[in-house]
């Protein structure tokens, strides 16, 4: 009887702990929404958004970029050529938004093609030597994100403390429709977007950080970022190399609108998990042993509790193995659901069929997340934006060829 009450404890109690640090986060996140806005004017800031094709709600994203309530800011947008799709529309957009905004100015940059580097790392390189040393602080953005109002504000309000060297918003995936791919999406996303919190485990986001000039040039990130694929784990670690901490705005998690299919919605995973195992091993592993401890201590102990020709204490056993997984993982649902409807209240009806999706489907997303990072472990070739890498390390990326059939997916 000893031993196996040990042995629930032994699997239960990490699961406990994971719901403990979800409702952490969760209290985290309502404590900053409560916080008063904190005054950041005094910041030059450059935002620089490198951009390839056409995302879904593209105007809506970038006119929301020329709508921030801050005084002194920069707006550099990036492509490789005129030839990219993003082009004409962005000086559309500009001619439109910048008479009635407080951009200080908005500039139109042609990087080129990239060579040793990602594509889009190649374009924020050139937005950074464009600007050069002119503003106190970078902050980076992708096309496929609408950002709030107060977004700039509330990324740049942690810098003022000398321990973060750096702040991070998130994306929360809303399904513009809600066929079965789109919602999957959403519920994996919000897997990882509940571990983000008042924690040293931060990593920066690309498609929504800030990071001080000086910094930025003191840890060579300009140097570091010739030759990798990932923008924001190589930022993170030089920050936290330099000592210094990746610092989570809450109130910066902010809805990237997609609709997905299966087909596309599994080359993305796939790709994002590819990135992970090469730039950051130790989450990859983290990820992995994570999705496997989650679904097989919900699955095994629930299936054994079902088949007949076991004593009854041991079925019992199972079952209550099998309890406490469930009551856990929909915990951590229904609490990272509970975080995104509070910080994205203006698309709570469109977040519905997700939430309750995850809550009532959490054991098969967790199979899903699994599977994904499974995928991820046979290859190092990914196609993004319609180019495929060989990525050999974070600080090693080798460009194959333009793969056109490949296609849009998130980045």
């Amino acid at each position: 009887m000893i031993i196996p009450l040990i042995i629930t404890i032994a699997l239960g109690l990490p699961q406990v702990l994971f719901l403990v640090l979800v409702v952490r986060n969760y209290r985290y996140a309502l404590g900053k929404l409560r916080n008063l806005q904190i005054k950041t004017d005094q910041f030059s800031v450059a935002l620089i958004v490198p951009c390839r094709g056409l995302d879904t709600q593209f105007r809506e994203n970038i006119t929301s970029l020329y709508r921030q309530e801050f005084t002194r800011y920069r707006l550099v947008f990036v492509v490789s050529d005129t030839d990219d799709e993003a082009y004409p529309v962005l000086c559309e957009i500009r001619d439109a938004q910048l008479p009635h905004s407080r951009v200080q100015n908005a500039e139109i940059l042609c990087a080129g093609q990239a060579g040793g580097c990602g594509q889009k790392i190649h374009n924020l390189l050139c937005g950074v030597r464009h600007v050069g040393h002119e503003v106190e602080t970078l902050v980076f953005a992708d096309a496929d994100v609408q950002m709030g109002p107060h977004w700039l504000s509330n990324m740049l309000s942690p810098l003022l403390a000398p321990k973060h060297g750096a702040t991070s918003g998130y994306r929360w995936f809303v399904p513009q429709e809600n066929n079965s791919a789109s919602i999957a999406l959403s519920n994996i996303n919000a897997r990882v977007a509940q571990l983000l919190g008042n924690t040293r485990f931060n990593h920066t986001w690309g498609g929504s950080m800030a990071i001080h000039t000086e910094l930025f040039y003191q840890i060579k990130l300009d140097e570091i970022w010739e030759q990798t694929i990932s923008d924001d784990y190589s930022l993170s670690r030089a920050v936290k190399t330099a000592g210094k901490k990746v610092a989570y705005v809450p109130l910066c998690l902010n809805p990237s609108i997609e609709r997905m299919e299966w087909g596309t919605l599994l080359k993305f995973l796939q790709r994002q998990f590819i990135i992970t195992r090469v730039c950051a091993p130790g989450t990859w592993w983290f990820a992995l042993g994570s999705s496997i401890y989650s679904s097989l201590g919900l699955w095994i102990p629930l299936i054994m509790a079902c088949l007949p020709g076991l004593t009854p204490s041991t079925r019992l056993w199972s079952a209550g193995i099998a309890l406490t997984f469930a009551i856990s993982q929909c915990g951590r649902a229904i609490f990272r659901q509970k975080t995104a409807l509070v910080l994205l209240t203006p698309y709570r009806q469109q977040l519905k069929a997700a939430a309750w999706a995850d809550i009532l489907l959490f054991p098969l997303a967790g199979l899903l997340m699994l599977l994904a990072v499974l995928s991820s472990a046979y290859t190092s070739v990914i196609a993004w934006r319609g180019i495929r890498y060989r990525l050999v390390s974070l600080t090693e990326t080798i460009r194959l060829d333009d793969d056109q059939a490949s296609a849009r997916p998130p980045r």
